[in-house]
């Protein structure tokens, strides 16, 4: 399921998959993307796994605009095989953009709901 504001505000993505040899969910997926106000920005993903009964990962991320910088808070939860744990404050300068690993797996891969494009 999608969920888009007119002006792009507000997306939501959330997706599951329900196995059918259990008899129940395998995995819930969600992604939010809001503006709180024209400076603030929140990310939020997360994915729970209903085989294990866990979360896989948790990830939030509020971004400050302060006119020529951006201030991010980032919380990371992400269990497995690789895990990856904190909280991050990273001050940047908005002019020379640096590669944003936020929403992104511990094999690089980015999480999603899986839903696919919307044409």
């Amino acid at each position: 399921m999608r969920i888009r504001s007119g002006d792009d505000k507000f997306r939501l993505d959330l997706g599951t998959r329900y196995d059918t040899s259990l008899g129940q969910l395998s995995s819930i997926r969600g992604l939010l993307d809001t503006k709180i106000n024209t400076k603030t920005h929140i990310q939020a993903t997360a994915g729970f796994n209903g085989i294990t009964n866990n979360f896989e990962y948790q990830n939030i991320k509020i971004t400050r605009d302060l006119h020529c910088w951006e201030l991010s808070l980032i919380f990371v939860n992400q269990t497995g095989f690789y895990e990856d744990k904190g909280i991050r404050l990273n001050l940047r300068i908005k002019a020379f953009p640096l590669y944003e690993n936020f929403g992104q797996g511990t094999f690089g891969q980015v999480l999603d709901t899986s839903v696919g494009e919307i044409y």
